[in-house]
């Protein structure tokens, strides 16, 4: 069985560290290494936690593509989605359901009626897209280099 991406991750952060703890090390270096080992761990944590947020993610828009199929008839309905991460066979799977379900957001965009209750359905996608980006564990928690030594402005 192959190492898990988790794993690999930890090997990789262990010899970051190692390589860091090199007393003839410049600043600058042991500045890099420090900064690497940061989107390691933040890595490590994303890939933790994307079978569920893909989970949460491919019910929220099957659902959301359930109400909207009611205003787009030519709207292919979704297969009904996997509830747990359990239920998953694999992260692959529920990877590829979410590009299909993304699509098919879109293709609803796309036919939705030009008209007030076209115009709240687009309004709905865009706030399951707005809260999708701040759920995705991707997105969040990228450490930012210097940020810590960045003074506000304000």
């Amino acid at each position: 069985m192959q190492p898990t991406v988790a794993a690999q991750l930890r090997a990789i952060q262990r010899l970051v560290q190692e390589a860091r703890a090199d007393p003839v090390l410049g600043v600058a270096a042991a500045q890099a290494l420090t900064l690497a080992a940061a989107q390691l761990r933040r890595l490590e944590g994303a890939e933790a936690t994307r079978l569920p947020f893909l989970v949460e993610d491919n019910v929220a828009m099957a659902a959301l593509l359930a109400d909207l199929a009611v205003l787009v008839p030519d709207l292919a309905p979704p297969d009904p989605p996997l509830l747990s991460p359990e239920a998953v066979t694999s992260e692959a799977a529920a990877a590829r359901r979410n590009v299909e379900l993304r699509q098919l957001l879109a293709q609803a965009v796309y036919l939705l009626p030009d008209d007030d209750a076209g115009d709240a359905g687009r309004t709905r996608v865009a706030q399951l897209l707005r809260a999708r980006l701040g759920r995705n564990p991707a997105l969040n928690r990228i450490p930012r280099p210097g940020a810590d030594q960045r003074e506000s402005h304000d």
